[in-house]
């Protein structure tokens, strides 16, 4: 993440020049290790230096889907899960009232 004030010095560069730039600042290691924390993998890092955005977008989008799903789970969810659920049940309750889903009791 940057702050605002690198968000703007970086704006008008291409990030071959700012990871460059950060790279002889705080060298290479540091900037990748940064970038790591950030979901931005090695291929990504490499895309960047490139100026290849349309692979760096591809492979982050790549990368956090991933992480997304090991963070929830595999959900195989299929509709035969779901079946045990009526479209009634859903509606009203046992007193015929529909059912306030935004209730919080």
């Amino acid at each position: 993440m940057l702050t605002s004030v690198s968000n703007i010095f970086v704006s008008d560069q291409p990030p071959s020049v700012y990871l460059k730039d950060m790279c002889d600042t705080d060298g290479e290691g540091v900037v990748r290790e940064r970038l790591a924390r950030s979901l931005v993998n090695d291929a990504a890092y490499e895309a960047a230096r490139r100026d290849d955005y349309e692979a760096f977008l591809e492979i982050r989008s790549r990368l956090l889907h991933e992480r997304l799903m090991d963070l929830i789970g595999p959900t195989g969810a299929t509709g035969s899960d779901y079946a045990h659920f009526s479209e009634e049940a859903e509606v009203s309750g046992d007193d015929g009232e529909p059912i306030d889903r935004d209730s919080a009791d």
